[in-house]
């Protein structure tokens, strides 16, 4: 099943769970947003699958402020790479979502490209975002990894649908 097809089967039970708006009517907003969280968006690689490596999120909605941290591992242990893989770096996304106005924020970030070896540990990385402060919308915020390899000395992406993963890592409405 292609992606798309995918997160609309998930949107649509999220807004199913919606009990207090007419049928026709019902939405994300009023319904359960949270069931998106967990979402893979490479069908064929998740996050848990291809990344053991431990990592928390935290979100504070007062100042929009995201962090990401992900703990020192040894890349040959904790990740499933593609063959071929010298590099990898992670991508991360956040966005505030309106889903009356169809409008979101959205912010991004790239960690720097990091060797994939066998016997040296990584450091432990912080990927930080910022969103509207405040902001009285669903957040959703994901996580990816992707693979590279060195040649030449610049870095080229695998794109190969087996290995590069990307997850909704944390959903956050407002009670």
């Amino acid at each position: 099943m292609h992606m798309v097809s995918r997160l609309t089967s998930q949107m649509l039970r999220a807004a199913q769970a919606d009990t207090t708006s007419s049928r026709g009517l019902r939405n994300i907003t009023n319904g359960d947003a949270g069931l998106l969280q967990g979402f893979n968006f490479n069908n064929s690689a998740s996050l848990p699958a291809t990344l053991s490596a431990h990592y928390t999120v935290s979100f504070t909605r007062s100042s929009g402020t995201i962090q990401l941290s992900i703990e020192d591992f040894i890349p040959f242990r904790t990740l499933t790479a593609l063959a071929g893989t010298t590099h990898f770096r992670f991508v991360a996304a956040a966005a505030a979502v309106n889903f009356r106005d169809n409008s979101y924020d959205a912010a991004t970030t790239t960690s720097v490209n990091l060797v994939y070896n066998n016997n040296i540990a990584t450091s432990a990385l912080t990927l930080s975002m910022t969103l509207p402060a405040n902001s009285t919308d669903p957040v959703f915020i994901a996580l990816g990894i992707e693979f590279l390899q060195q040649v030449n000395g610049d870095h080229y992406a695998l794109y190969n649908r087996a290995a590069n993963a990307c997850s909704i890592i944390k959903e956050d409405t407002l009670a």
